[in-house]
């Protein structure tokens, strides 16, 4: 028996915490959905789920409760499921894995890519799982929340059935770190932090491999490890050892015909993020919830084979920032001594690329804009940049400068995924009214 929600609701990830009160949903038994007929046996058991297309409902969330007395370390989840269209799966509110689902962030609005193929085969394969690190020993909650591939779609159905296979309680787990691989790394900081570093491929292989960034965190007692890197000279991928051993493909991203790569990793309280830059920007490729309490010890640069091969990666960097460190601890991770030093060939001083987050992205100039006869001024604020002041002043002859006290904050900062927030300015004066003006953004200590 399911428990299931179709108020359209954003419930996307919430939904699937141990925690969350589902008292008030419907329940009912599997298969659920609407509008369909030729399943398996049973058949269509609970078919009166909603479907409202004029209020853009595409999203609908499933949990259920099972009991586990075995050992959760190299346990084996095995999920036989039918979906349309596509389908996220949680166990105690961990993300599984996906299946016809966008890479990158998912929320209510997020469409399926496609629907079981051909139409009228609704078998899907096993999927099989390490849950080593979101197993209970007790009850656990296994959720999934199925996406429809538009609010117009006809019809939709879910039903699963797992199981697990896993040794009993006290035979010990394995020691993570006769995992070998070759990994430079160094004590990661307690709090938040961001680490990144740019990895060429400096011969073309064959085979199975990653290499990138890796870190070690302490879930419950339990080693695991997450990783950003080159898959087979493929993708980029998110990456997850259990503590097993075993190695989970969390997120793959086609990277054909690239062998340099800058990637970053971001912990900021529980969230765990990934990304790759492109293009000179960072793109999200993954963002995981961690278990409260997680702690990371160390963290660094990587390479591991499947078999015994050779793999040939290089590092210009590594880059560790503590998320927390003000402008002068800044300087001292980055070996830079004067504030007003070029930082890079960017034009910037150190405390200007500081103060705008230039280690953190790439685009972040501040910039005027026009719209609907007003002038605004755009500029990007470091979350943590507490010793840092900002100011902007205006001119209309670039000699003498006073502060633009016609400009007044436009809604609420925006806060970005890389640790700034976007700061936007708009005039009260119209610009018919007004001589040629020229504003600047001024940051000091």
């Amino acid at each position: 028996t399911w428990k299931y929600d179709d108020s359209n609701q954003e419930l996307t990830g919430t939904f699937a915490q141990p925690g969350f009160d589902d008292s008030s949903w419907l329940s009912g038994p599997g298969f659920l959905g609407f509008n369909q007929s030729g399943l398996p046996a049973p058949g269509l058991q609970t078919n009166n789920l909603r479907w409202d297309p004029g209020s853009n409902l595409v999203t609908y969330y499933f949990r259920t409760n099972f009991e586990f007395n075995g050992d959760p370390i190299g346990a084996k989840l095995y999920i036989d499921h039918i979906a349309d269209d596509g389908v996220r799966y949680y166990l105690n509110g961990q993300v599984l894995g996906s299946v016809r689902l966008p890479d990158g962030v998912i929320d209510s609005n997020t469409e399926a890519t496609g629907s079981p193929s051909p139409e009228n085969d609704v078998e899907e394969d096993i999927i099989v799982l390490d849950v080593s690190g979101a197993l209970v020993t007790g009850t656990n909650v296994f959720a999934a929340e199925v996406h429809n591939r538009g609010a117009g779609s006809s019809d939709l159905f879910f039903g699963a059935r797992v199981d697990i296979a896993a040794n009993p309680l006290g035979a010990g787990a394995p020691d993570l770190d006769e995992v070998l691989h070759p990994w430079v790394r160094r004590s990661m900081p307690a709090g938040d932090w961001v680490l990144q570093t740019e990895v060429k491929i400096e011969k073309t292989q064959f085979g199975q491999y990653y290499t990138g960034l890796l870190v070690q965190a302490d879930q419950g007692g339990n080693s695991f490890r997450y990783g950003l890197g080159f898959q087979d000279g493929e993708n980029i991928a998110s990456i997850r050892v259990n503590p097993s051993g075993s190695v989970e493909a969390l997120t793959a991203s086609p990277a054909v015909e690239k062998d340099i790569a800058v990637l970053r990793m971001e912990k900021k309280g529980n969230i765990l993020s990934f990304y790759w830059q492109q293009d000179g920007v960072f793109t999200q490729v993954n963002q995981l919830t961690l278990p409260e309490g997680t702690t990371f010890s160390t963290g660094g640069v990587f390479a591991s084979t499947e078999a015994e091969q050779s793999l040939e990666s290089s590092f210009d960097y590594v880059m560790l920032i503590d998320a927390g460190a003000d402008f002068s601890s800044w300087m001292i991770v980055n070996g830079f001594t004067d504030p007003d030093a070029e930082y890079g060939n960017t034009g910037m001083s150190n405390l200007l690329a500081y103060a705008l987050g230039r280690d953190l992205n790439a685009q972040v100039a501040p910039a005027v804009t026009q719209s609907n006869g007003t002038v605004g001024f755009t500029y990007r604020h470091r979350i943590d940049g507490g010793q840092v002041s900002y100011a902007v002043e205006k001119s209309t002859n670039l000699v003498d400068w006073e502060p633009a006290g016609d400009l007044t904050p436009d809604g609420e900062p925006v806060q970005n995924p890389d640790g700034t927030f976007t700061v936007n300015l708009v005039s009260s004066l119209p610009v018919s009214t007004q001589p040629k003006t020229y504003y600047r953004l001024i940051v000091s200590l």
